[in-house]
């Protein structure tokens, strides 16, 4: 039986994300772009644009080139089929959602939609949207290598396990307890697992695409997105949590009322 799961990501709070390898192979099929990576482990990741939205094909590009030369490539996180994300356009009946994952349990297969309010942002905030969403695809694709027996997947999760600290006190704290709690869980292993390597990919992305950040807390505020149920986000105080939602709404293309 076919089932579909479904991953939302959130503008207020928002989410963000990325991947990268170091050649792109670009072929225009239908007046449509399909772009698949080309090199080592990043081959694994296959992404389709199959979206309207003009920058994404240049976002995409230099995503690619940051994600081959990332620390994402170097762990071998990506199983040996790899997966492939097919990206296209969507709609939402308000501006809070960004972007979605559906994917289906049987297959490597995930599609993510790309909602209208990524039309006023700015590319780095794309950037940060399809990084985040990346990194869910990723989890995902790990779970279930770990769950089907997978020796490499499993290898991979007992590392995580050995860094995992436990948030949820009714859960046990390691990887499928976490997976087990879908979006929330997934969140706080992306925060625990790969928060410093999404600002760094994000960073990276930035300088062959000429917008580099104007100051270095730019990119870890953005990268925040989506992440403000986490609990390394619950430890901030209460004005640097005021500071990363301006950060994201600006980067958003979204209203920013005065301020005292």
């Amino acid at each position: 039986m076919f089932i579909m799961k479904r991953i939302a990501t959130i503008l207020l709070p928002l989410v963000f994300l990325s991947f990268q390898s170091t050649s792109v192979k670009v072929a225009r099929l239908g007046g449509q772009i399909r772009r698949t990576s080309m090199c080592s482990d990043s081959s694994r990741l296959r992404i389709s644009n199959n979206s309207s939205l003009k920058r994404l094909p240049s976002i995409l590009r230099d995503l690619t080139i940051a994600f081959g030369r990332s620390s994402f490539v170097q762990q071998g996180l990506i199983g040996e089929s790899g997966f492939t994300i097919n990206l296209y356009d969507g709609s939402s009946k308000t501006t809070d959602t960004s972007a979605s994952v559906n994917y289906n349990t049987r297959d490597t297969l995930f599609y993510l939609r790309l909602n209208r309010p990524n039309r006023q942002a700015t590319d780095q905030a794309i950037a940060a949207t399809l990084i985040h969403e990346f990194m869910h695809c990723l989890l995902i694709d790990i779970d279930k290598r770990g769950r089907s027996g997978d020796k490499i997947a499993w290898s991979i999760i007992e590392r995580f396990n050995k860094r995992i600290e436990n948030r949820f006190e009714i859960v046990g704290n390691n990887f499928f307890d976490l997976m087990n709690l879908n979006e929330s869980g997934q969140h706080e292993l992306m925060y625990q697992l790969f928060f410093c390597q999404m600002v760094t990919l994000l960073e990276d992305f930035s300088k062959p695409h000429k917008s580099t950040f104007c100051d270095d807390e730019r990119a870890v505020s953005l990268m925040w997105s989506g992440l403000q149920g986490t609990s390394g986000f619950q430890k901030l105080s209460a004005e640097q949590k005021m500071q990363i939602q301006l950060v994201i709404m600006e980067e958003k293309g979204l209203s920013v009322g005065p301020t005292n």
